[in-house]
């Protein structure tokens, strides 16, 4: 897989390169321009040369932007949803849609039509992708609030974000079967004791879903597991998911134990996924 692969990139020498988005994340015309070319070359779909953005909302975009103005927003994701499947087989509309519901904040169906738009494509990673279709599939939304939160707590930005993809794909409002909340999927008595440690008083179950709380205590909370735990990400990822007291059985109690082999200690499921994919 595309861990095992940047694994194997890193040991060699070559890391895969990281940069810092830009003050402004947006995808500028140009790299819209460029993408709708891209698409072109090999889009059946691409009608006369041009993809179709921005795309003219179909009945499922319809009723999934009415219901979030009704504040339904479980349901408008439903319905978001369908209009995605419905496009499978189309790159050119699958790009089209993910630009569209991008716009409008609904990174989760965003990045679901972009990832199946990179599946579809004649790439090998997603680095080969036009920038216009990478910022939609790897979006930085929140990225004053990610820079803030980051530079307060010394956790690499980066990070920061790619965990809020995982944990919620960018989504505020969204909640676990566990109970964990907001963008970065904090539980609320760890908030509250997240809230003590920083001297808020007044905080609500219901503050988790403000972005603004969200990301600083998912910031704090990361920042505490790398402390803790030697300052490897991989320790502490396995940490946020799966508990510190099993990532410390996983790593036998070894802060320098081979991040590979730690890695494949990993007896959660879940937790091995999720560190291997952020």
């Amino acid at each position: 897989g595309r861990y095992y692969s940047q694994r194997a990139s890193a040991l060699a020498g070559s890391p895969p390169a990281t940069t810092a988005p830009a003050a402004d994340p947006a995808i500028t015309d140009e790299e819209r321009a460029a993408a709708n070319r891209w698409l072109a070359t090999w889009a059946q779909d691409a009608a006369s040369g041009v993809a179709p953005t921005p795309v003219e909302p179909g009945p499922d975009v319809r009723s999934g932007d009415l219901l979030v103005r009704l504040g339904k927003h479980e349901a408008a994701l439903s319905e978001y949803r369908e209009a995605v499947a419905a496009a499978e087989t189309r790159p050119a509309h699958l790009y089209a849609l993910a630009h569209y519901l991008h716009g409008k904040g609904e990174y989760w169906v965003s990045i679901q039509a972009a990832s199946r738009l990179w599946e579809l494509a004649p790439v090998r990673s997603p680095a080969e992708l036009p920038s216009g279709v990478l910022k939609l599939l790897y979006p930085a939304p929140y990225w004053g609030l990610v820079q803030k939160a980051s530079n307060a707590h010394n956790v690499d930005p980066l990070l920061l974000l790619a965990l809020m993809r995982q944990e919620s794909r960018f989504t505020p409002w969204v909640g676990s079967g566990a109970g964990a909340l907001g963008l970065t999927q904090v539980m609320p008595a760890t908030g509250e004791d997240i809230a003590r440690s920083l001297g808020r008083s007044g905080f609500g179950r219901d503050d988790l879903f403000r972005p603004n709380v969200s990301i600083e205590f998912g910031a704090f909370y990361l920042a505490r597991q790398l402390a803790a735990l030697g300052g490897r990400p991989e320790f502490a990822l396995a940490a946020y998911n799966g508990g510190a007291g099993n990532a410390l059985r996983w790593m036998n109690r070894d802060r320098n134990i081979d991040p590979d082999l730690f890695v494949e200690s990993i007896d959660f499921d879940e937790t091995a996924l999720y560190v291997r994919t952020v």
